[in-house]
Order: C-alpha cells, then structure tokens, then sequence
C-alpha cells in the first residue's frame, strides 16, 4: 500500500525534525529547498501522527530504501487512484486541502 514517509520521534527532536530526518532517511531526497506550507495531526488519544505537507520547486530523485518497495511523485489527483495504507487514506482527504494548487 502506498503512504508517506514516516516514523517515530527521537526525544530530542521536534516534530518537524523528526520528519525532515525519517524523509531523508526513507527517500534520499534532497530538503534544501523544501517549504512546508501545512500541517495535520491524527490524534490516537495514546499517540500521534503529524504529517507536514511541503511544497519543492521541481520534482527530485528519490531512492528508495529498504523500507520502501517503490517511491515516486505522484500528483496529488491521482492519490486516490493507488491502493492506499488505511491512516493515509482516512487522512488524505484533510491533506489534500493543505496542498497548494499549481
């Protein structure tokens, strides 16, 4: 199933560090001249998923790593049309709102 780039926050780290670092770690790609432009919280009540949604001036290469199977740009339409991981299907509606329009 497909989703996005994630994982577990070190103590030290902020939420968006976190992020930043499991994207790295997970897809290779380049963040230097990353934006993120929204945020969204799915509130489990014993924890918490917060995915941030960011925009990149073109797409980039990324390299998938031993947790992924395939990664690819996908334009934001067309999500839906790939058999999503349950947690980002029921939140892909919310983070589609936050994605800007090009």
């Amino acid at each position: 199933t497909w989703g996005v780039p994630g994982g577990a926050r070190h103590e030290a780290e902020t939420p968006l560090q976190a992020a930043r670092r499991e994207t790295v770690e997970e897809t290779g790609l380049d963040l230097t001249d990353l934006v993120v432009v929204g945020e969204h919280l799915a509130d489990h009540g014993v924890w918490t998923y917060r995915t941030f949604v960011a925009t990149v001036p073109a797409a980039r290469p990324v390299v998938a790593e031993r947790e992924s199977l395939d990664l690819r740009w996908v334009p934001a339409p067309a999500v839906t049309d790939l058999p999503l991981h349950r947690a980002f299907s029921v939140a892909w509606p919310e983070l589609r709102a936050l994605v800007p329009v090009w």
